[in-house]
């Protein structure tokens, strides 16, 4: 009996590690649950070059967009679990959706396996030129001797700039006046008009603004500060100790890929992350470099997605 067990699981090993040397077989798609354009799709495609050029094969991103990135990451979830199709992850889809959508028809924590972390494009608080607030400080003090008389612009229920907002306002105990937009750009565009007092924005998506001179930053919200503003301090270094909402980049798998594969795609990545000339493409979109291992990764989303359960909660949104 032990003889036919020992062969049964070497059949099963054999067969596995004779998967991950054939892998790719077919092309591969990388599912981007979110339309074409802006920092996220942009890495989604040098990483499918990346890992065509050293695996071979085809690496193809398809955009699968809608409902909140739950229409392509649940079409994934239901796929075949054999390394042939990619989940191109984001804070909102795995750590953000399940707070927000009763009914995703997918448990991200159960249908997925995270593989890497690739990197994050923080937020940043930022305030027009012709502000009065020369750091977030001023403005926590401005807002709490007068609640109310500060305009605080909010581009849609659940994106993770409100929720953003939800944490800093419950962080600090600020009550300002929200101001609802449809989308980040009407936002921003407020904000360089002197319209609204104050946003959180991904840095990716205001850099040129900062550095136009179109909007001041007061403050970024990871724990360490921007590569691309190096002058900016953190929230954590202007007193709101703790504070930190990123939105990070990686990549999942169907749960149940075989080990040996997802192996072999998270060293191509890990060795890709590791290319200065691929980390300087990934800076010249304002995207930081940051590689996770599928172990770390995982351990990140479990304290990723509390973190984001909170903010829905402190924003007061009801799962639709």
């Amino acid at each position: 009996m032990k003889s036919l067990f020992a062969s049964l699981i070497f059949a099963v090993l054999s067969c596995a590690s004779s998967m991950a040397q054939d892998y790719p077989s077919r092309p591969v798609r990388i599912v981007n649950p979110y339309p074409p354009g802006g920092a996220a799709d942009a890495v989604a495609r040098l990483l499918a070059q990346a890992l065509a050029d050293r695996l071979g094969g085809a690496f193809i991103v398809e955009n699968l967009a809608g409902a909140g990135g739950s229409i392509g990451t649940a079409q994934v979830a239901r796929g075949d679990a054999d390394g042939h199709t990619i989940l191109f992850a984001n804070t909102g889809n795995l750590s953000i959706n399940p707070w927000l959508y009763r009914n995703l028809g997918y448990d991200p924590a159960k249908a997925f396996a995270p593989l890497a972390m690739v990197g994050t494009t923080d937020l940043v608080a930022i305030v027009p030129p012709s502000s009065p607030f020369r750091t977030i400080s001023d403005l926590i003090g401005k807002a709490k001797a007068e609640p109310g008389s500060i305009r605080c612009a909010q581009a849609g229920s659940g994106t993770i700039n409100h929720l953003t907002l939800a944490m800093f306002k419950a962080a600090t105990g600020v009550d300002c006046l929200e101001v609802p937009f449809r989308g980040a750009a009407p936002a921003v565009n407020d904000i360089v008009g002197g319209h609204v007092d104050l946003f959180f924005a991904t840095i990716a998506s205001v850099v040129g603004q900062i550095e136009g001179g179109a909007a001041r930053p007061l403050a970024v919200t990871s724990l360490s500060r921007s590569a691309r503003l190096p002058s900016v301090p953190t929230l954590d270094e202007s007193g709101v100790k703790g504070f930190e909402a990123s939105l990070w980049l990686g990549v999942a798998l169907r749960s149940g890929t075989s080990v040996p594969v997802a192996a072999k795609l998270e060293d191509a990545i890990r060795v890709t992350l590791a290319d200065a000339a691929f980390r300087q493409k990934l800076t010249g979109i304002v995207v930081e470099p940051r590689f996770m291992s599928s172990a770390d990764f995982g351990r990140f989303l479990t304290v990723d997605r509390e973190r984001w359960r909170k903010a829905v909660e402190q924003a007061a949104i009801a799962p639709q």
